[in-house]
């Protein structure tokens, strides 16, 4: 079963070089830039979207689950 995590960094610093090893399961880069993350859940599309934006809401980085790919068996919503 997967798992996602999302980790995000504080909105007030931004930060140099990560020291942080690579990873195969990380499924985007490492930023440096200030961030915050976001999560939009689709009841209808049964997804599940994990993202990071910058400081004015763009996109930095997103990834989109679907609900049987994460062993979730919600019924949709009525």
């Amino acid at each position: 079963q997967i798992i996602p995590e999302l980790t995000t960094s504080s909105l007030n610093r931004s930060y140099g070089p990560s020291k942080d090893a690579p990873h195969p399961t990380r499924l985007s880069p490492i930023l440096h830039q200030e961030n915050f993350g976001l999560i939009d859940v689709n009841w209808d599309q049964r997804t599940i979207v994990l993202s990071l934006r910058g400081m004015v809401g763009e996109y930095l980085a997103s990834e989109r689950f679907s609900f049987a790919r994460l062993g979730v068996d919600a019924p949709p919503v009525p």
